[in-house]
């Protein structure tokens, strides 16, 4: 499965590695993995790797590509509100452009607490600007993100912006 150019144009993955500041002896879980394209580089700089999605088609599609690519990853279903692996395990967290979706956000920021090692950090990348046209995910304001995390037992440590998405990492309070 080949990448669209514009979409590594707009989106390089290493631009979520550097965000996250992965180290080799992280466990790190991709919440929303999709076909996995943050979820394959991720596991060549992390210990680690849990790539969750609702939708066995792209666990189906991630796996492939980890394996077209010899990259271990593990791989399991869910709706974020449930994740079988144990409390305080988990080093980093990555939810892309698929918070807007979660039906009980509160829930899924729970069990990601839960997950998370004691300052564990989880990084948010959401669209939170219009482009060009229209079409596209819905548009979520960085102030939105913030509420939702400070409400949720996360202190944010870094916003960045780059052209119509921002990358929010917030620790994980005690």
């Amino acid at each position: 499965m080949l990448l669209s150019d514009t979409r590594v144009r707009a989106h390089p993955p290493e631009n979520i590695i550097g965000h996250m500041k992965i180290q080799p002896d992280d466990v790190v879980v991709d919440l929303g993995c999709g076909p996995g394209y943050y979820t394959l580089p991720i596991a060549k700089h992390a210990k680690q790797v849990f790539a969750i999605d609702l939708q066995q088609e792209m666990l189906d599609m991630a796996k492939k590509r980890a394996m077209e690519n010899g990259v271990k990853i593990d791989f399991m279903r869910s709706d974020g509100t449930i994740i079988d692996l144990a409390s305080e395990s988990v080093d980093k967290v990555l939810v892309s452009g698929v918070l807007h979706e979660f039906p009980d956000a509160d829930k899924v920021l729970a069990e990601i607490r839960r997950i998370l090692k004691p300052s564990g950090t989880l990084t948010i990348r959401e669209r939170t600007r219009v482009g060009l046209t229209p079409v596209g995910p819905p548009i979520m304001r960085v102030r939105e993100i913030d509420a939702v995390l400070d409400q949720n037992g996360f202190q944010i440590s870094s916003t960045t912006r780059e052209k119509r998405d921002s990358f929010v990492t917030a620790v994980k309070q005690p």
